[in-house]
């Protein structure tokens, strides 16, 4: 049918049917039935913020990876869909790995000194107070995948929190979980780490 565009601010081509603010109403109007994102546009935790809020639209989701002719392809968010070749070791890479485990120690720092607060809304504050000093010592990071089972994904250390903890409101599948997981370290953004630490919290 058409483009959306990824400036929520307006059209820029003519092939645009719409902004991406606009996507419920495009989707509304031109009885949409299969919406393929652009990973290149838009951030993993942005494609999952979206398909969150077009979950109850009955359309299908595709992910186009950018820097590959693969599509990841699913029925809806809760299914897993067809994977076909897809460069998943975007966290793998070593700035990536630094920029995570700077993250991992200044969050770890300012959570220590917010703590006398935050420890307030942690129903088990041991292991609260506990998780900042593991973080700390590199022993486990703030962000990464919440079980054992992903063998086909860059290894992580045992973290405190997994992108499906900043949806703790929704009942998620296993296969949306892993999704969940292939997009966080296909895309691996800093943000993204702030988010789901922030989001899960809070929650």
């Amino acid at each position: 049918l058409g483009f959306v565009s990824a400036d929520d601010n307006g059209i820029h081509h003519s092939n645009y049917v719409g902004n991406i603010n606009q996507i419920e109403e495009v989707i509304e109007i031109y009885k949409i039935n299969e919406v393929i994102f652009c990973s290149r546009d838009i951030s993993s935790q942005g494609i999952i913020d979206y398909m969150h809020t077009l979950v109850s639209a009955d359309v299908d989701f595709k992910i186009a990876p950018p820097e590959s002719l693969s599509i990841i392809g699913s029925n809806s968010i809760d299914t897993a869909g067809d994977l076909y070749i897809i460069d998943v070791n975007s966290i793998s890479k070593p700035k990536n790995k630094r920029n995570k485990r700077l993250f991992d120690v200044l969050c770890s720092l300012l959570i220590l000194m917010l703590s006398p607060i935050l420890i307030l809304f942690q129903k088990n504050k041991i292991n609260f107070a506990k998780n900042i000093f593991l973080v700390l010592l590199g022993l486990k990071s703030w962000v990464g995948y919440d079980n054992d089972n992903q063998e086909q994904l860059p290894k992580l250390k045992p973290s405190v929190f997994s992108p499906a903890d900043a949806l703790k409101n929704m009942a998620l599948t296993n296969d949306t979980r892993n999704r969940l997981h292939l997009s966080y370290s296909k895309d691996y953004k800093v943000e993204n780490d702030l988010t789901i630490v922030w989001r899960s919290l809070r929650n």
